[in-house]
Parts: C-alpha cells; sequence; structure tokens
C-alpha cells in the first residue's frame, strides 16, 4: 500500500469530521413512509444510481462505524437518488482508506489467519456506501453538494456493490439491508464496499438483525469456475458489538416469533402438491410492518391474510422468500394468525421411489432455529404411505384417499414428511424405544447416485441392512445417555445422497461406501443420524459456534457406538485414523498463500464445505476422543468419568439448547480440574500439533530397566501442552500404560522402573491426541 495511505490512516481520527454513532444505538423509529408494496421497493433500490445534483468534493474526512474506520482522503462523494424518499447510499471515487481492528482476540486470531495480522489497512480507490442509519444527515452536515458531472466510474462501482447483495432473478436483495427501508426506519444499518487500488475487494457491514452484528467479508482469491462465481464472499470476522449475548439462540434477532404451526396438506395422484398454512406469530418489537419467510422456490404463494384479513405479499416464482406486509403495524407482544395458501411441485419420483424436494421449506419458517409446535394434516392417495414429524393422532380412509393428522407434543426446531411405497415393521430392544421401520415395497430396481468415489444404491435389502441395526444403535444410546427427547423412533429409506433427522423421524439412504474402510463408514453414517436424535434434536446447539455440539457429537457417537455397541475396536480406529489422514492431508495440501482451516467455534465460516466437514464434524468428532482419553483410568482401563459426563451432559440440557462454555463447565466438574486450556487449543484453536519421539532403554544398578524419552514439539505455539498416552509392551501379551504431559518445544521424562526390558514403547498409543508422530532415534 503506498506510504500515504497510512500516514493518512494514522491522521483519520485526529482530522475526523463525523463523529462515531456510538453510545447509543439508532432509535429503530419509523422516520420515513413504509412501502406498500416489495416489488415497489425493489424497482427504486435496484435502479437507483448517484445523483448529478448531488456531488461533493471530499478532503480528509473519516467516517468510523464499531471497528471499521474510513479515510476519504480526496477524491468526490456522490449521494444517490432517493428510494421511497429518503437517501440510503453513497458512492466515493478517489484515494482512501480502510482500517479494520476485530474486537476480541479470537477474531483478531481470525483476520491473522487471512492476512497475517491483528489490524486491517486498506487503500482504496472507491467506496460505496448502502445505510439506514444516520449517515445521510452527518455527511449533509459536513459537506457540500453542488450539481455537476458525476465521476465516470461511480455507477459502475454502485452496480458492483448490488451484484453482492441482491439476485435480480429472484428480486431479492439481503434482508438485513432492505428491510429498514421497506419499513422506513432508521436503525444502526451500513454497508461499505470497498473497491482496494489492488482490485482486491472488502465488504463491512453492521446489521442489526444479526446476533453477531459486524461482519468483514472479502472475495475470495479464488472465486470463479471459468465464468461461474462460486463463493462471492467469504466471511474474515463477525462478531457482537459490545458484550456477546451469551442467552442469545440462534444467529439472528428475531422481529416476530412463530409458537405454532396448523398445516393441511394435500397430495395429488400427480404428485401435486398444495397446503394452508396458519401460523400463530407473536411480534417480538414494535411496528413490524414487513415480515420475511421463507418457502421453496417453486412453491407459488396463492393468498395470505392476517387474521383473515388478506394482506400484500410478495414472492418471486425463481427465489424462496416470502414478503409480507402487516397492515396496520404489528406492536411487541402482540399476537396475529397469519394464513398462506400455496401450492407448487414439491415431490418427484423415479420409478417407485418419491422424493421431497425440500424438506426444509415445504412450509413457511423465518430465518432463525427457533422452535414451535406442530399440527399438521395430509391427505394423499392411499396407495402410498406418508409417515411425518409428530404422533400420529388420527387417520381414515376414503376413496383412494387417506386422511392422517401428525401433532407435536412439544416444540420443535423443524418439521418433515416422507411419502413412498412403504409397509410398516417394529423393530426393538428390550427397555429401549421401539423403531417402526418403513420398508420399501415397490419394484426392486434400485436407483443409484455416484459423487466422486462414493455411490448410495437404494432399496437394497432395508430390514437387513439398516433397520435392525437402527434399533440396536437407539438402545446403545438410550441406555449410554438416557432417554431421547422424542420418544419412539420412525426409520425410513429415502433416494438422496445425504441422509436427514428430524424429530422421532430419520431418512437413512442405502449407502455403499468405496475405500478401505468401506463398511465402518457406512455404519458411522447411518449411526450419525440416529445420534441426531440425542445430539441435535435432544440438546440443541445455541449459535453457529456451538455447532459442533450436534455434528461433532453425532459423528463421535457413532463411533462410539460401533467400538462399545457393535464390539468393533479395529473399525472404531480404522475410521478416526482415516478422518486423522484426511485433517492433516488438507493442512499440508494448502496452496501456497491459502489459509489453513479455521478452529472448531468458527462453525459454518469455515467456508467451504471441505472445510467445514472436517472441523466441525470430524475434527469435532476427535476433540471428544482425545477428552475421552484424559478421562480414561490408566489402572483400570475404566472409562466411567467420560461416560458419565456425557450422560450428564445430555440429561441437563435435554430438551433446551447448550453451548460450548455449558459443555466446558460440565467437562471440567467430571474431570476435576480446569479444562480452559485444552478447549483453547482444540475449539477456539487450529493447532496440529507434530511429535518426534524417541526413548533409550538402560538397566538401573538395582537390576530394574529405565526407559529415558525424548519428545519434540512442532507445528504449535510454545506454551502448547496435551497429554498423550504411552503403551509399554513387554511381550506376552503384557503392556502398560503411561500418561506424559507433553509441555513446550521439548520434554524430556523417564518412565518408572520396569521388572524387565520392554519390546517396544508405543508414543500417542490409542490415538490420544490429533497429531503426527515420528519415531526417531535417540
Amino acid at each position: 500500500m503506498p506510504l500515504r495511505y497510512v500516514l493518512a490512516a494514522a491522521v483519520g481520527v485526529a482530522l475526523a469530521a463525523l463523529p462515531p454513532p456510538e453510545g447509543a444505538r439508532a432509535d429503530p423509529a419509523r422516520a420515513y413512509p413504509p412501502f406498500l408494496e416489495y416489488e415497489a421497493y425493489y424497482a427504486q433500490f435496484i435502479r437507483q444510481r448517484p445523483d448529478s445534483s448531488r456531488v461533493a468534493t471530499v478532503d480528509h474526512l473519516t467516517i468510523e462505524r464499531a471497528a471499521g474506520s474510513f479515510l476519504l482522503e480526496r477524491g468526490e462523494l456522490v449521494l444517490c437518488e432517493p428510494v421511497g424518499g429518503r437517501v440510503c447510499a453513497a458512492v466515493f471515487v478517489g484515494e482512501g482508506a480502510f482500517s479494520f481492528t476485530p474486537a476480541s482476540a479470537f477474531e483478531r486470531a481470525q483476520l491473522r489467519r487471512y492476512y497475517q495480522t491483528a489490524t486491517l489497512t486498506r487503500g482504496f480507490e472507491a467506496l460505496v456506501l448502502v445505510f439506514a442509519d444516520t449517515t445521510f444527515e452527518e455527511l449533509s452536515r459536513t459537506l457540500s453538494f453542488t450539481t455537476r458531472a458525476v465521476p465516470a466510474r461511480a455507477g459502475r462501482h454502485f452496480e458492483q456493490c448490488l451484484e453482492y447483495v441482491s439476485r435480480r432473478k429472484e428480486k431479492h436483495v439481503d434482508p438485513g439491508m432492505a428491510r429498514p427501508i421497506l419499513e422506513g426506519r432508521v436503525c444502526d444499518y451500513f454497508h461499505a464496499f470497498v473497491e482496494g487500488v489492488d482490485r482486491e475487494r472488502l465488504f463491512f457491514e453492521i446489521d442489526p438483525s444479526r446476533t453477531e452484528d459486524v461482519v468483514l467479508w472479502r472475495e475470495p482469491p479464488r472465486h470463479h469456475i471459468g465464468f461461474q462465481r462460486i463463493y462471492p464472499r467469504e466471511i474474515v470476522c463477525q462478531f457482537a458489538r459490545g458484550a456477546a449475548d451469551s442467552g442469545a439462540t440462534g444467529d439472528q434477532r428475531r422481529s416476530f416469533a412463530i409458537r405454532s404451526y396448523r398445516i393441511a396438506c394435500r397430495i395429488a395422484d400427480n404428485l401435486d402438491f398444495s397446503a394452508a398454512a396458519n401460523l400463530e406469530c407473536e411480534s417480538l418489537e414494535d411496528g413490524a410492518t414487513w415480515t420475511p419467510l421463507k418457502l421453496y422456490e417453486e412453491l407459488e404463494v396463492d393468498s395470505v391474510a392476517w387474521d383473515g384479513r388478506p394482506t400484500r405479499f410478495f414472492k418471486d416464482g425463481h427465489g424462496d422468500m416470502v414478503w409480507i406486509r402487516s397492515d396496520p403495524p404489528m406492536a411487541k407482544g402482540e399476537r396475529r394468525a397469519l394464513h398462506l395458501s400455496y401450492r407448487g411441485d414439491l415431490i418427484t419420483n423415479v420409478g417407485d421411489w418419491f422424493f421431497v424436494k425440500s424438506s426444509v421449506g415445504w412450509y413457511p419458517r423465518d430465518d432463525s432455529r427457533a422452535t414451535a409446535t406442530f399440527d399438521l394434516t395430509f391427505q394423499s392417495p392411499s396407495r402410498w404411505h406418508l409417515t411425518s414429524v409428530g404422533k400420529r393422532v388420527a387417520s381414515s380412509l376414503g376413496r383412494d384417499v387417506t386422511t392422517s393428522r401428525w401433532v407435536t407434543d412439544t416444540p420443535v426446531r423443524n418439521a418433515a414428511f416422507v411419502l413412498g411405497l412403504f409397509r410398516e415393521e417394529s423393530f426393538g430392544a428390550p427397555g429401549a424405544p421401539p423403531v417402526t421401520a418403513l420398508m420399501f415395497r415397490g419394484k426392486p430396481d434400485p436407483v443409484v447416485f455416484r459423487r466422486g468415489s462414493v455411490s448410495i444404491t437404494s432399496g437394497t435389502g432395508m430390514e437387513d441392512k439398516v433397520a435392525a441395526d437402527v434399533a440396536r444403535c437407539v438402545a446403545f444410546f438410550h441406555e449410554t445417555f438416557g432417554p431421547a427427547v422424542s420418544g419412539g423412533f420412525r426409520v425410513a429409506e429415502i433416494p438422496a445422497l445425504r441422509g436427514e433427522a428430524w424429530p422421532g423421524l430419520i431418512n437413512i439412504p442405502q449407502t455403499t461406501f468405496s475405500g478401505p474402510n468401506a463398511a465402518a463408514e457406512d455404519q458411522a453414517f447411518r449411526s450419525h443420524e440416529v445420534a441426531h436424535q440425542w445430539w441435535g434434536h435432544g440438546v440443541d446447539y445455541r449459535t453457529y459456534h456451538d455447532h459442533w455440539l450436534s455434528e461433532g457429537f453425532a459423528d463421535f457417537s457413532a463411533l462410539w457406538y460401533l467400538q462399545a455397541g457393535l464390539k468393533d475396536n479395529k473399525d472404531y480406529f480404522a475410521v478416526l485414523d482415516g478422518w486423522r489422514n484426511e485433517i492433516m492431508a488438507d493442512r499440508r495440501s494448502r496452496p501456497e498463500g491459502g489459509r489453513p482451516a479455521g478452529p472448531i467455534w468458527l462453525g459454518y465460516r469455515n467456508a467451504s464445505p471441505a472445510d467445514h466437514a472436517l472441523v466441525v464434524y470430524k475434527k469435532g468428532a476427535w476433540v471428544l476422543h482425545m477428552l475421552r482419553s484424559m478421562l480414561l483410568d490408566l489402572d483400570t482401563m475404566d472409562e466411567g468419568r467420560f461416560r458419565a459426563l456425557m450422560r450428564d451432559f445430555y440429561q441437563t440440557y435435554a430438551g433446551s439448547t447448550a453451548s460450548t462454555e455449558d459443555f466446558l463447565r460440565v467437562a471440567e466438574k467430571h474431570a476435576g480440574q480446569d479444562l480452559g486450556w485444552f478447549f483453547d487449543e482444540w475449539v477456539y484453536g487450529s493447532y496440529l500439533p507434530a511429535y518426534r519421539f524417541a526413548y533409550r532403554t538402560r538397566r538401573t544398578p538395582e537390576g530394574t530397566y529405565r526407559a529415558s524419552c525424548r519428545v519434540e514439539q512442532a507445528e504449535v505455539p510454545s506454551n502448547f501442552r496435551m497429554p498423550v498416552l504411552i503403551r509399554v509392551d513387554f511381550g506376552a501379551e503384557k503392556f502398560a500404560w503411561y500418561r506424559a504431559m507433553i509441555d513446550g518445544p521439548v520434554t524430556r521424562f523417564d518412565l518408572p522402573p520396569m521388572p524387565t526390558p520392554p519390546k517396544r514403547i508405543t508414543f500417542n498409543d490409542a490415538e490420544s491426541v490429533l497429531c503426527e508422530v515420528h519415531a526417531v532415534a535417540w
């Protein structure tokens, strides 16, 4: 970056003309008339352009918002045309500098992962601002606007900004940006598109609708395949202004809550789907005028009404967003009944197999992970079998039509249904909840899917390969963790590339993995979905940071069942080793300049699907395996403390949400020691140690044998420490185990005296640490 930008950034605060709007958040009062129609808002917003009647010369102007500071050193700033009577955008073209310092040590570490610095400073040649806060008023007080030619590049930069926050085909604008303008509110919303001098694009946003309302994105260096953009933006840092709300559930600050659903669905002979949904909604803020919901893109909304009164709404045929107007606006705490009628192409078939295209989008929902009760009625052709989330409280057979009603006893996060040619059969173990399997009874021709090295073949003997095993798996988890919140279980085979778990309903494809651990991977794949009845539905995760409490716990539980439930120790370690190799290979194979995968606590912000699966799922399972090893009693080889920990955590939080910090507290109680260092290394950090282990044995004057060990630790900070299991093999099936704390770059220690010389000493026995080990000579 040119030196002048660095110097300008240093003096920018002293020259700041705009005071930061901190201290008190902008009052979300309505200062402009709300839009009556979404399409009118969209048309004005997407067509606004820099306004030649509002151009100002800028000389050393600083705009500060939360952790971001924008120094407009010299150039021209143009306000954009009004939208709904208000100016909500501006474009600066000239020389400037953007400075960003995250508020927390964790986020500063993430910034280092991308940019090798804890404070980012970048020069820019253009800046586009979109805002619903007081930016327009502040600019109007500070600058003198006149009528003159708009800088040549201003319009192009504004259109480029819109490419990242809107989708024209769907008439979609990011909801956090759209809603304040739609409702005519003044709030803290602020978005900045930064066009760097080296063509690097950054995006800074304050979005009050998010729990973590400050976000810094970047355009990934490798974001295209040919002409197709694959990852338009990736999150670099994200955090809350001020102290984070430790009790917050979900990643959105909701404006309303859906307390209950009552949905009547009809499935015709030709698979046409239609539904009438009645939602009991409660407003969580005053003056809510527009409500965004999501509904599968191929479903068309016919009508919407509040308390029986029709209202305005918008849903484009290419998108999944439904915008619903509240007239009059809703008051905080007010409850209303929302009715939607909709229909469309939701279900498809391949031969005798049926597939619901969107198991999460078939009913209207908000973008949160809140729970609600469900009362679902389905009318479907009698020759097919339908199963839903909830208890079947009624079923009647009419003329070629079956009507069934399903009700959830308690609020659940999501609901789904399965349709197909099935017959029901019950499986179960004594003392465990029964499992009802839906056995495919259509044509035997299988449906085969292939993706990379994995193929999935449906319809190949579910009763022998899946249903009975699921019943054993349920029995193991029931005994290990305690009763599942959902009670009974139904399991169905679906023609898909993935399994799905819903409260009390498990959809599992009949899988065939390739590779040396095919059978074990297949087993773990199925058991993972069963485990979600305990981890994900029984204990739900609080925010995206805690997603590993669902996926990592389900992966580990699946392996635990493989080892302890099916008594298959070999396959347990085979799969665990395979995951270790994937994690280590990923670190080694990163391209030059590519950032390493992030920590578990980063959740979905491990941007690519591969990173997310490796870190949240597989490394999350490894963390539990390492914790299990740490709590193992080496004298008796008893793992009672770990079992008690997992059972205690489940039963404490069953039916509610839990955070990583909640799990840490329970783990420390059963470990009897501080475990903050362990979580810092493995959950909040992304370290993977490499060890070089050497030992030598000598006979002592007393006639015993002593082994001296040396461990060199690399690829981690100097204060990184881990207890590692060491096994001493004396031959003739005689072994001894020891635990050594490896702390710092070099650790030396002696094992206790031994009566006979060891045949072999194994460092990191039973894969006690996720690491690389190299045996070297003394």
